[in-house]
């Protein structure tokens, strides 16, 4: 067969329809496959893993060597049986009802242990939901094959009908296993009649392998080979060819004959060396045999662990102690867990690399450690080895031994009966599919050995829990309206029926979930609570009664989970997921969402901080009043699962929120919102002028894609504004997280000499472009809802940018790209840059330049067409806006301020200036960068002239708002600073802090590590420029001169900077929750707006954002109304009015718009009651007609105002007809 298609551009694809050829396969089948050969370069192919072990991930590249066909392929590699590594291709064009065609060339070489190739074609609908087949996970693809064993290259080739509602399709190339793949020469076509033939028989894909446990010495392989040909398979001859482990043989096995379809044993006899085991030994049998008087051969792989046939025996004696015929090996060390005893009528061994089964009547019951006389290790020594389940409860066991030099000794340590009900508790009912043994090897003056090693720990297969449907009844849940109830948990019922599991603090939590202090003993900062932290509770929830009725409880990391959704939930159908919960103490919840993950949030009420401190540099320690009462916090979720889900309830740690007092659920139900249409009806109507310019009140997307179906979410919400983000992480690739370029750039996709960057021209692929397909469908969709639009771009220069353009450090080496820590060679962490990325020089022209042609590009693709596109948001990543101490940073410097500098070296300038001119430089950085952003405007309004851009300065690259810095540096260091209190949260008085100068503050190394400044003053008068100003808690919100530090001749805009809580990543069952809590954490009930009616009250933004991951509302009712209360006013500016009502803690602001005038009555008291006010104004003359704008209805003035009860941190607008000018 000839080469599927020529070397294309993905740009060509962009844009263009599914019936547009691109390339074509001999009679014109149109071959829609972005680059299917992999030959051209940006690759639009991108890589992935998943591993759900949490081991070494598999590898993937596109090699010379993988190529069938050109130059290139793409390979995969696997090396642990769970590994997941998959190139994929999205937003191909595609039209529903047509026949697809999907083929590509495979050359697999995979072991025969269930190591498999799966290629997969999926389909997404205008929103960009994935459209799944009821029947099977949605992560399985719409159609796809399996391949498994090893092969030439072969063609597989499939078709299927294109599902309703789909617009693009997505292609996945997936290794799941061990093993190699390679792939070339992809065709995916929407075509009649290209042929699709069967794959061709092959010994390899029919052949299956059954090894032993505990492979070692003399081992019988059962091959069982089923003849795939339509002829019978004649002498057929099984021979070992290669085995990586030295000394490896085997008898060759013969089968004489083998009718057709017909199945037949065929053992092979292999020995491996008696004292000797090793790793990942790699067998490679050949089979051959005839087929009709023609020859045919197979190539079968094995890969396994290989044990020592003198351990495995002695262990199988139990003959413990030592081994007088064992040595050690080279390479050996000095102790080494060989794996877990089972108990039980007939002991057994499983291998450390094995997974260990669950029976109650065989539970694990002993540890197995080889320790041998190598490395020093020698006389009395003691091995202790602490055996700790999924949820970090321990047991400590010691052993002594005398050892000689050259000794081997087998060691058993028994596992109790109590230690070994934990691990059964934490599989069972925690789900957790794991423990950990630590051992450590001491003798009288050193520590020979010292190490730990996770375990995989399997339940038995067993039947799933099946709940039948509840009769249908509906119930009322407000915002939402009347739902037909779906589900619902009542967790203080211990009858309840439900599929329950709880837990504590996973093994493999995030190392921030504890605060930074000195853990083991050290004299240094760190994370590692490790060291230290023990549960040793029996269970982590209770049922216990709160206010008068019994809810479930958990505190201190403690969860509970329930599967809901009776197993009639629909995927991409919308649902309301309510909490009932009493609020009668300082809770702070986290909640992981299984029915949509994305709606994965928390929220805290009374005292509770909420966000977790632990990498905070400042904190706010609040009292919200309890209601006393149940309340409910509700969650919108777009599902992406069908059947049932999984929703767990997380508390917080007590020292990451020592003011809570864990949760408290009574109970959890699930109701059916219905089809995209239902969603699209609540969307709140707000009262906009028309007559003057609108707020925009919104979501700032981060760490996420452009998702049309997300527009009615907000919609629902209030909002009018989304900012998706269309380049993240500057769009290149990185050993960290790599980027996007979501639209076909002729900027990223630029090559040759038009190619400048100079990392993208050292790699084969670096700048990831996308089809813009999804930017297009949220415009398509915000132009229904009347939102606006500002696409997020995480500028890190363009494949234009030339070198000299880049940032260097003082010694002229490159400044890159900043990422957290990393452990340097002492020992001791240390600021990690990333040498993929560098960072950009902020006060170059030719960066200048470069920004203003990429917001160029970007705006006259769209907003030409899409009014709804209101602008372009420009953010760093990486710390990736830099200061430059280059040559030429130095010349514009000494050009631009007259200041001589001495003779010299770069290098030596650079000092000299840092010494001697550091602020004058500084200053000249910030006037050069205030000309980047101000060229950029300009580049905007020549494309139209309402569009603004939109700046946002601060990112420290980490889980913190960024006012003073990361606290990241000093981990590793004696001691902190003036917010670093080790062991505890950060609560300074922070009225006395200048946070503007705080954060700006290149000096503080913690500060430089993280962000550098812009001096936002200098932007007061600038047009067409907004710069926003990063707020949470109300040390920003309620703080008046860091907010007017950040205005605008457009006025004042506020980025609401919710805080991922990743500190409880992976505090889950192995492979059920991930991050719970993750997109944020609230405060409950009518506090939910807090910041947002605080930053009103003190500084008036006209436009306000929420930046998160994915944005959701717990109690959206509060939410709604304020939205509709703020949109109603016009963006000009409102001043404030004194004395226009008498309470401290009311203001009023005043403004003239159009024909009418406004009035926000903000009042930010935190009393339940709330307040009742006097509302006096010239325009409220008795009987005077007032238009409440949040809650839609007309009030009339009496007497000489409007007495209006104002709710706690609540918004009032009201709109009067506007008197004469002059009044």
């Amino acid at each position: 067969m000839k080469k599927v298609g020529h070397a294309l551009r993905f740009g060509v694809l962009c844009g263009i329809i599914a019936g547009a050829a691109l390339a074509q396969e001999g009679g014109g089948t149109v071959n829609l496959a972005p680059d299917p050969s992999f030959e051209v370069d940006p690759m639009v192919w991108q890589y992935s893993t998943w591993e759900p072990g949490g081991g070494a991930r598999s590898r993937g590249e596109v090699a010379a060597a993988a190529c069938r066909s050109g130059q290139r392929g793409l390979r995969v590699r696997g090396e642990h049986p769970e590994n997941h590594g998959y190139w994929h291709a999205r937003d191909l064009p595609v039209a529903a009802g047509r026949r697809a065609v999907m083929a590509v060339w495979v050359r697999p070489q995979l072991p025969l242990d269930g190591s498999y190739v799966h290629i997969s074609v999926g389909f997404r609908d205008r929103d960009g939901t994935i459209l799944a087949e009821p029947r099977r996970p949605f992560y399985q693809g719409w159609e796809w094959r399996d391949l498994r064993g090893c092969d030439d290259w072969v063609q597989v080739a499939f078709e299927t009908r294109v599902p309703d509602g789909a617009v693009t399709a997505g292609l996945v190339l997936k290794l799941v296993g061990r093993g190699e793949v390679w792939f070339d020469d992809v065709l995916f076509a929407l075509d009649d009649s290209w042929p699709v033939e069967p794959l061709p028989p092959s010994l390899a894909r029919s052949t299956r392998l059954a090894v032993p446990a505990n492979p070692a010495g003399e081992v019988t392989m059962a091959f069982t080979v089923t003849n795939p040909f339509a002829s019978a398979l004649r002498d057929l001859r099984l021979d070992l060819v290669h085995a990586s482990l030295d000394g490896t043989t085997a008898d060759a096995a013969l089968l004489a004959a083998l009718p057709a379809g017909a199945s037949a044993a065929l053992p092979v006899v292999v020995r491996f060396p008696g004292d000797r085991g090793a790793r990942g030994v790699r067998l490679e049998f050949r089979a051959a045999g005839e087929i009709d008087g023609t020859a045919t051969e197979a190539t079968l792989l094995a890969w396994l662990d290989v044990g020592s046939a003198l351990l495995i025996e002695a262990i199988r004696e139990q003959r413990w102690g030592l081994l007088p015929t064992a040595s050690p090996q080279p390479g050996d060390a000095a102790c080494e867990l060989l794996g877990v005893l089972i108990g039980g009528p007939s002991p057994r061994l499983v291998a450390a690399g094995d997974a260990v089964v669950w029976s109650d009547q065989a539970p694990p019951d002993g540890l197995v450690f080889r320790v041998a006389g190598v490395g020093g290790a020698a006389g009395a020594c003691t091995l202790a080895v602490e055996v700790l389940d999924g949820f970090w409860r321990g047991e400590t066991q010691e052993s002594r031994l005398d050892l000689s030099p050259g000794q081997v000794h087998l060691v058993r340590m028994p596992i109790s009966a109590a230690q070994a009900a934990r691990l059964r508790a934490s599989l069972v009912t925690g789900g957790a599919m794991v423990f950990r043994v630590r051992h450590k090897l001491r003798g009288a003056t050193a520590v020979h050995s010292a190490g730990q090693r996770d375990l995989a720990l399997r339940a038995a297969p067993a039947a799933a829990a099946a709940l039948p449907a509840l009769p249908e009844t509906w119930e009322d849940v407000p915002p939402f309206g009347r739902l037909r109830l779906v589900d619902r948990v009542v967790c203080g019922d211990p009858a309840d029926g439900h599929p329950f599991r709880e837990g504590g603090k996973g093994l493999h939590t995030k190392g921030s979930s504890e605060p930074l202090d000195y853990y083991g003993q050290s004299t240094r900062l760190s994370y590692a609570w490790h060291h230290d932290y023990r549960d040793r509770r029996d269970a982590f929830s209770r049922i216990e009664d709160r206010l008068g009725e019994p809810c479930r409880s958990a505190d201190d990391w403690g969860w509970f989970a329930y599967q809901v959704g009776r197993g009639q939930l629909v995927s991409g159908r919308n649902y309301v997921l309510a909490v009932r919960y009493p609020e009668d103490a300082s809770r702070t919840f986290l909640v992981w969402n299984g029915i949509d993950s994305r709606a994965s949030f928390g929220w805290h009420c009374g005292e509770a901080l909420g966000d977790p401190f632990s990498r905070q540099r400042i904190m706010e320690r609040q009292s919200l009043p309890l209601s006393g009462r149940f309340e409910t916090w509700t969650a919108l979720s777009r599902s992406h699962v069908s059947g049932s889900a999984w929703v767990s309830l997380h508390s917080m740690g007590r020292r990451a929120d020592p003011f809570q007092e864990g949760i408290a659920v009574a109970s959890v139900a699930v109701y059916d919102l219905g089809e995209a249409a239902a969603l699209e009806a609540l969307a709140v109507t707000a009262e906009e002028p028309s007559d003057a310019p609108r707020r925009l009140i919104g979501f700032i997307e981060e760490d996420a894609a452009p998702d049309a179906a997300l527009v009615p979410s907000l919609s629902f919400l209030g909002l009018n504004l989304y900012a998706p983000l269309l380049l993240s992480y500057g769009g290149g690739t990185y050993a960290t997280n790599s980027g996007v370029v979501r639209w076909p750039s002729e900027l990223f996709s630029a090559v040759g000499p038009a190619l400048r960057h100079p990392v993208a021209r050292s790699r084969s692929r670096y700048f990831n472009v996308e089809s813009d397909a999804a930017f297009r469908g949220v415009l398509e969709r915000a132009r229904e809802s009347r939102s606006a639009v500002v696409p997020v771009l995480e500028y890190t220069g363009t494949g234009a940018l030339p070198e000299e353009a880049f940032a260097r450090w003082p010694d002229q080496t490159p400044h890159h790209f900043h990422w957290g820590t990393e452990v340097g060679p002492d020992g001791l962490s240390r600021p990690r840059y990333v040498k993929d990325g560098w960072g950009v020089d902020m006060s170059h022209p030719a960066t200048a330049l470069d920004c203003a042609a990429l917001v160029r590009e970007v705006a006259a693709r769209y907003a030409p067409a899409w009014p709804e596109f209101a602008g372009v948001l420009l953010a760093p990543r990486f710390a990736a806006w830099q200061v430059s101490w280059s040559p030429a940073a130095l010349e514009g410097f000494r050009r631009d301020t007259g200041i001589t500098l001495p003779a010299g070296t770069a290098a030596e300038q650079a000092a000299w200036v840092q010494a001697e001119a550091l602020d004058r430089f500084m200053a000249w950085h910030y006037q050069r960068k205030r000309a980047l952003f101000l060229a950029a405007a300009a580049a905007l309004r020549e494309v139209r002239p309402d569009l603004r851009l939109w700046v946002l300065n601060y990112n420290s690259g980490d889980d913190n708002l960024p006012v003073a810095g990361t606290v990241l540096w000093f981990v590793d260091r004696e001691r902190g600073d003036e917010f670093v209190i080790p062991g505890q949260v950060a609560l300074p008085d922070t009225s006395r802090l200048d946070l503007v100068r705080l954060m700006e503050d290149y000096r503080r190394p913690e500060v430089a590590m993280a962000t550098v400044g812009m001096d936002p003053t200098l932007y007061r008068q600038d047009a067409g420029l907004l710069n926003l100003a990063p707020v949470r808690y109300g040390f920003t919100s309620g703080n008046r001169d860091y907010l007017e530090a950040f205005r605008t001749g457009e006025g004042v805009a506020v980025c609401h900077w919710w805080i991922y809580n990743e500190d409880a990543y992976r505090n889950h069952a192995a492979l059920g929750w991930n991050c719970p809590g993750l997109h944020g954490n609230e405060p409950a009930g009518p506090y939910c707006m807090m910041d947002e009616v605080r930053s009103l009250s003190t500084a008036d933004p006209v436009v306000m954002g929420v930046r998160i991951g994915r944005m959701n509302r717990g109690f959206p009712a509060v939410a709604r109304e304020f939205a509709r209360a703020y949109r109603g006013l016009p963006a000009v500016p409102m001043a404030v009015v004194p004395g226009a009502v008498e309470h401290d803690e009311v203001t009023v602001r005043h403004a003239r718009a159009g024909a009418a005038e406004y009035l926000a009555v903000i009042h930010t008291g935190l009393e339940r009651a709330g307040a009742t006010v006097r509302l006096r104004w010239p325009g409220l003359a008795a009987g005077a007609r007032v238009r409440d704008l949040g809650r839609q209805v007309d009030l009339t003035a009496d007497g000489d105002g409007l007495t209006l009860h104002l709710e706690p941190m609540s918004l009032r607008s009201l709109r009067l007809q506007a008197a004469p000018a002059g009044r």
